[in-house]
């Protein structure tokens, strides 16, 4: 019975020697299992945070699209108001064209008739004197 107990207190502490490394695995595993919720939860958490920056990130491209094709249909807008703009300048400039020569072409004429005048008054004046100076005018 003595080799019996013997064994028996071997097995004990054997067991007992094996149920200490077990219960340091099982501390060992359970910090490393804590390590690992923590991790998830630091992970879940960013997870989130990016999902609401991502869902944020989405409302303000479409904002910028919307505000992008607005701008771009302004632009287009202007485009057709300078076109127009331009082609009425264009017609006011050919018809301050014509209007210059026009006003040209008057000053031209009058000139010529202010010019004709002198001469023709002039000439009278010629006329006259030689006139008054001629014998025949005399008798």
């Amino acid at each position: 019975m003595a080799a019996e107990n013997f064994d028996g207190r071997k097995n004990l502490e054997a067991q007992e020697h094996g149920n200490a490394d077990l219960s340091n695995r099982i501390r060992d595993a359970e910090l490393r299992l804590k390590t690992k919720e923590d991790e998830l939860f630091v992970s879940r958490r960013d997870v989130e945070a990016a999902r609401c920056q991502n869902q944020q990130l989405r409302c303000d491209q479409t904002d910028a699209s919307n505000e992008k094709e607005a701008l771009e249909k302004h632009a287009a807008c202007l485009a057709a108001q300078n076109h127009d703009l331009t082609g009425e300048l264009d017609r006011f400039c050919q018809q301050d064209e014509i209007l210059r020569q026009q006003l040209d072409r008057r000053m031209r004429v009058q000139g010529m008739q202010d010019r004709q005048r002198h001469e023709a008054t002039h000439s009278h004046y010629r006329v006259e004197e030689a006139r008054s100076r001629s014998p025949a005018k005399r008798n």
